[in-house]
């Protein structure tokens, strides 16, 4: 499965199961993901990888924040783990 579908699929469950805020934040962070891993196979990106697009991404934000986008990402991560 590429990162693209997964992230599609992600954002059906997000759409049928959470608040417009909620989906906001979420498309937020794996907007950017996706623009640099679309095509990619899930099992093609690494834990380094993932650390430092989630580096780049939160380097000026607050503690809270960066806490948030880390959760956010375990999260889809952890669906496609679980249903797929």
């Amino acid at each position: 499965m590429t990162m693209q579908e997964a992230i599609r699929l992600f954002n059906n469950y997000l759409n049928s199961n959470h608040k417009q805020r909620t989906i906001d934040s979420y498309v937020h962070v794996l907007g950017r993901f996706e623009l640099i891993h679309a095509q990619r196979d899930l099992d093609s990106v690494g834990s380094d990888e993932i650390y430092t697009f989630l580096e780049t991404l939160t380097q000026d934000l607050a503690k809270s924040t960066r806490r948030l986008r880390y959760a956010q990402l375990k999260s889809f991560y952890n669906f496609i783990i679980d249903r797929c």
